[in-house]
């Protein structure tokens, strides 16, 4: 298995997030920027068929045979709040070329989705 090392937080982080926080405030009444238009964006990677990189197989065989684990099945999802608190429709990244990567029409929640606006397209139609 994988490891990376992890962040290292700097002694004076506390007043580092207050300044950029008094930056931000300061910018926003000199440049008379309303609280709809400070948003906050997120993202979170979403595996629909996770694929570990461990099999299962008698011990001592000479091949162990493994399916899909190359194979990764996800999509980003894009999650943003503005300041003023009204949460932005989310935003779903898929990596696909077709519209074969897109949710089926015959989904399970797709009509609910397209009845709330949802707008799908891949990868070679968003610019």
């Amino acid at each position: 298995k994988g490891t990376r090392a992890s962040c290292k937080i700097p002694p004076n982080a506390e007043e580092l997030c207050m300044r950029t926080f008094l930056r931000i405030c300061a910018v926003q009444e000199m440049e008379s920027i309303h609280a709809d238009f400070v948003v906050n964006v997120d993202q979170g990677g979403i595996n629909i068929l996770p694929s570990g990189n461990s099999s299962y197989e008698v011990k001592g065989s000479k091949n162990v045979r493994t399916l899909m684990h190359d194979e990764k099945w996800q999509f980003t999802v894009v999650l943003a709040l503005s300041m003023s608190g009204n949460i932005l429709p989310f935003q779903s990244v898929r990596g696909g070329k077709t519209d074969e990567s897109l949710p089926a029409h015959s989904a399970h929640w797709r009509a609910e989705a397209d009845a709330l606006g949802f707008i799908y397209a891949h990868r070679d139609t968003c610019h």
